[in-house]
């Protein structure tokens, strides 16, 4: 083997070996990505006049990927259920947009832009969205 030869793959090999441990060293203060879920409550208020009543049955959930330590994608979604039967009603919802975040230790306040769509199902009628 030449010398320029074993030169250029010991090159090569350090550069191989050195880059993952200088890039693993860096710290990322901020989570890639971040994802809830829970109980959800939604007070429909009224709709052209109908007083819709509360509903106490419901999930949310969001995955947020995060651009940056501040910023991050959002996509919502959210089902909601009132009653059973001919008298039940449900509310499905989906939305996605920008997070916004000040991180600051433990506590970390946020601002979102959502924008999506919502699908209304009464049992008694046809769907809406």
């Amino acid at each position: 083997m030449s010398l320029r030869r074993f030169l250029s793959v010991l090159l090569v090999s350090a550069v191989a070996f050195c880059v993952p441990s200088v890039l693993s060293a860096q710290s990322q203060d901020f989570p890639k990505v971040e994802v809830f879920g829970g109980y959800s409550w939604y007070d429909a208020g009224s709709v052209q006049g109908a007083d819709i009543p509360d509903f106490n049955k419901g999930w949310g959930g969001q995955f947020t990927y995060n651009l940056n330590h501040w910023a991050g994608l959002a996509l919502d979604a959210g089902g909601h259920y009132e009653g059973s039967g001919v008298d039940g009603l449900s509310i499905h919802t989906v939305t996605f947009g920008p997070q916004f975040k000040l991180r600051k230790g433990h506590f970390t306040p946020f601002a979102e832009v959502l924008v999506g769509m919502a699908r209304v199902s009464p049992n008694a009628a046809d769907d809406e969205t």
